[in-house]
C-alpha cells in the first residue's frame, strides 16, 4: 500500500484500502454532488461507502466476495419506524437468517462461484496468518461493519447514551 496519510471519521470510515486506488478521496465537489443526489431512494450495492467492501477473507482477497451498504426498515406498532442502513466489510461469510444459506463470503477456489462456509473451516482449525496488527502490505485483512438503526420516535438523551453503549464489533 506504500506511505500516505489517511483521513478518516472514526466510526463512519470502512478499511477498505485493498481495493482500487487507496489515493482516491472523496473531496468536497463529491460530498456537494452527494447532497445535491440526496433522496427517499437508498442506493444498495457496491456503490458509495460499500464501493471497496468486501466479505469472506478467510483465504485471502483472492477468494473473497464483493461486500456493500444495504438498507431496511420494519414498521412497530403505533406507526414507529425503525430502518438500518449497514455497509458489511467483514472477515466472515453473510448468512441469510431464515434460510440459514450463505449470501457471499469465502470462494472455494480462485475462479469458482462456490462458496466454501468459512466457519466450517475455522472449527476444522483453518485461519488467516495474520489476525491482531496488521502491516500495510497485509491491509486486505482489515474489516468492519457500521451499521446505522434511526428511529422514528425522538430519543431522550439517556436512550441515545443506551442505545450507543449496544454492543460493538470486536
Amino acid at each position: 500500500m506504500g506511505d500516505t496519510k489517511i483521513p478518516h471519521v472514526p466510526t463512519a470510515v470502512i478499511f477498505d484500502f485493498g481495493i482500487g486506488d487507496f489515493r482516491v478521496r472523496p473531496d468536497l465537489k463529491m460530498g456537494y454532488q452527494a447532497c445535491l443526489n440526496a433522496s427517499r431512494k437508498v442506493a444498495e450495492g457496491s456503490i458509495g461507502v460499500g464501493t471497496g467492501a468486501t466479505v469472506g477473507k478467510l483465504f485471502g482477497m483472492e477468494r473473497a466476495m464483493k461486500g456493500g451498504v444495504g438498507t431496511s426498515s420494519i414498521q412497530g406498532p403505533k406507526g414507529i419506524i425503525v430502518g438500518a442502513l449497514v455497509v458489511v466489510n467483514a472477515f466472515g461469510d453473510v448468512f441469510d437468517p431464515v434460510s440459514n444459506q450463505i449470501l457471499a463470503g469465502a470462494r472455494i477456489s480462485r475462479k469458482s462461484a462456490r462458496l466454501a462456509d468459512s466457519s466450517k473451516w475455522m472449527k476444522r482449525g483453518v485461519a488467516r496468518k495474520q489476525f491482531g496488527a496488521v502491516t500495510p502490505s497485509d491491509a486486505n485483512a482489515l474489516n468492519t461493519t457500521l451499521a446505522w438503526l434511526p428511529p422514528t420516535p425522538i430519543l431522550q438523551k439517556k436512550s441515545c447514551i443506551r442505545s450507543h453503549r449496544l454492543p460493538t464489533p470486536v
